[in-house]
């Protein structure tokens, strides 16, 4: 099943929360598509790393400490399915 629309736009939605990429739901998608997936995570955590945060605002730092979370867990979360599965995704 390949990503409807754009990785970039998929990896946001990630780090949003409005979805959560697990194993069972990484079995629809094809290593390209897995590949792009990846590479529109490591796009978004590059930006939320970069993303200043005011001092002293404690719940904007809670949220982009959040979005980093979600986005390491859907990574670690394709890193295993693809190991578990032996597939060759490149990179």
């Amino acid at each position: 099943m390949p990503l409807d629309g754009s990785p970039k736009k998929f990896a946001q939605d990630i780090a949003a929360g409005l979805i959560s990429l697990n194993r069972i739901m990484l079995k629809r998608y094809t290593p390209p598509d897995i590949k792009q997936m990846i590479t529109g995570l490591i796009n978004i955590q590059k930006e939320l790393r970069t993303e200043a945060v005011p001092a002293g605002d404690f719940q904007a730092l809670k949220d982009k400490g959040m979005k980093m979370q979600r986005v390491n867990s859907a990574m670690m979360a394709i890193r295993g399915y693809t190991k578990e599965n032996k597939l060759n995704i490149g990179g």
